[in-house]
């Protein structure tokens, strides 16, 4: 754009950070054996819950469902046991995929 004259601003309008370390929400879960699946969309959302579980162990045992090939590559290398991979990012193929997974798994 600056090559066509154009005069170009950048503004940071979105980050990604870490919420608040209060784990009692999900440590409830957990104890409970409430958690039936987690969705991520992205690996940082997947960091930051390893990050924020203080029974990461427990954890990694949820079965998960992802939206790319390269999300569930990180989830692997987290250590998560199960996970599937939706067809692509959209609700229909994200509950698609939660449907699959309670057929075959839950």
């Amino acid at each position: 754009l600056e090559e066509r004259g154009a005069k170009v601003e950048k503004i940071a309008v979105y980050r990604r950070i870490c919420p608040s370390p209060d784990c009692t929400i999900l440590e409830k879960f957990l104890a409970q054996n409430q958690l039936k699946a987690i969705i991520s969309t992205s690996v940082e959302s997947l960091s930051n819950l390893i990050a924020l579980s203080t029974e990461v162990d427990d954890l990694l045992l949820i079965p998960l469902i992802v939206v790319s090939n390269r999300i569930a590559l990180a989830a692997t290398e987290l250590g998560f046991k199960l996970v599937l991979v939706a067809e692509n990012a959209n609700n229909d193929s994200i509950m698609f995929s939660l449907e699959k997974l309670k057929d075959k798994y839950l």
